[in-house]
């Protein structure tokens, strides 16, 4: 199983990063992005804990989902994603979007993002009032974190039948911001 990911070095100088079966030799080795705005793999293969990232294009049961890209911050295309691409978002900003809640239930809020710095503050809106918040891990530092993902379970207490509006808020960030992939908003937790 052998792909060419052609880079270019944030230092200038183009790369080729070869993918094998055993041996990975990549944009890694020179601190490089793909063409696609990844980083050709290489940190890509795993999450923090060694493991494949595990993010579901389908809904949770008894959920909705909503890719974060769609709904506003900077696109940027990423292989890992779960619709190759994230909302990057700094302090001050924040994405909004329609949530249809089918019954009155406990409900909470998944968020599976990628933060290649410091720790980032988030808030959970329901029609403009806080109901969570939570903060943000690193998933890799050096440009290699932004294809590796984590996720966080905000609870936010009851949520009435009928329509609202979910917002996630950056309360504060690193120059480097936070990455938005996927939020799910599921009901009985």
């Amino acid at each position: 199983m052998n792909g060419f990911s052609l880079g270019v070095c944030r230092r200038g100088a183009a790369c080729i990063g070869v993918f094998c079966a055993v041996v990975v030799i990549s944009a890694a080795l020179c601190g490089c992005e793909s063409d696609d705005g990844s980083d050709g793999g290489a940190a890509a293969q795993s999450t923090a804990n060694g493991s494949a990232p595990a993010v579901s294009s389908q809904p949770p049961s008894g959920g909705t989902s909503f890719e974060a890209e769609d709904f506003g911050g900077s696109l940027k295309q990423r292989g890992n994603a779960s619709a190759q691409a994230t909302a990057l978002l700094f302090a001050g900003q924040a994405i909004t979007m329609p949530l249809s809640w089918p019954a009155t239930s406990p409900a909470s809020v998944n968020v599976t993002y990628s933060n290649d710095g410091g720790a980032d503050d988030l808030t959970i809106l329901i029609d403009g009032e806080k109901v969570g918040s939570m903060t943000t891990r690193s998933t890799g530092s050096g440009g290699f974190g932004w294809n590796s993902f984590a996720s966080a379970d905000v609870s936010i207490g009851m949520l009435t039948a009928g329509s609202h509006t979910l917002t996630v808020t950056v309360d504060s960030s690193d120059s480097y911001g936070v990455e938005l992939d996927r939020l799910d908003a599921v009901g009985g937790q």
